[in-house]
């Protein structure tokens, strides 16, 4: 037990935790597909800094390693582009979205062997606000297509750029 969350709840079972070892492996190895995979995943770092889902923890430091977590991945994403001249591809694009699928199918056979986790949020909704969405065969799918698409927005700009 760790924070009074068993050892399959502190695994790697949610985006942000994929995108923080993504970043963690892009700063060592500063290879095109990490740097894209961060880049393309930043959107979960986001929305989790703006809406943090955080649970009651006896260790206070928790919100503030959350918090900075969360912020590092988003500034790995900036010093690649500023610092280390990467740039987001539309290759890198197709395979943020492959490695997004491969992330909710870990999620899917993780929640089917572990019954109490929610990876991914796929057994339970992330917020109250989307509880309207049933069933949650549903809800999942509105879920990934919501973040396939939010991956789009971030390819935007990448669009504008390769059109100059």
């Amino acid at each position: 037990m760790y924070q009074n969350e068993p050892i399959t709840n502190v695994t790697p079972v949610h985006l942000c935790n994929f995108a923080a070892i993504f970043a963690g492996l892009y700063l060592i190895f500063k290879t095109k597909f990490l740097y894209n995979a961060v880049y393309y995943l930043t959107f979960g770092p986001v929305l989790a800094l703006i809406l943090p889902g955080i649970i009651y923890y006896h260790d206070n430091y928790y919100v503030y390693l959350f918090m900075i977590m969360h912020a590092l991945i988003v500034f790995t994403a900036f010093f690649g582009y500023t610092y280390l001249n990467d740039k987001p591809t539309k290759k890198g694009f197709f395979q943020s979205v492959i490695t997004l699928l491969l992330i909710f199918l870990y999620a899917f056979i993780y929640n089917w062997i572990f019954k109490e986790i929610n990876a991914m949020f796929l057994k339970s909704h992330i917020i109250p606000q989307v509880k309207f969405i049933n069933p949650i065969w549903l809800y999942d799918i509105v879920l990934i297509l919501t973040m396939i698409f939010l991956q789009f927005l971030l390819y935007l700009p990448v669009m504008q750029r390769n059109k100059r």
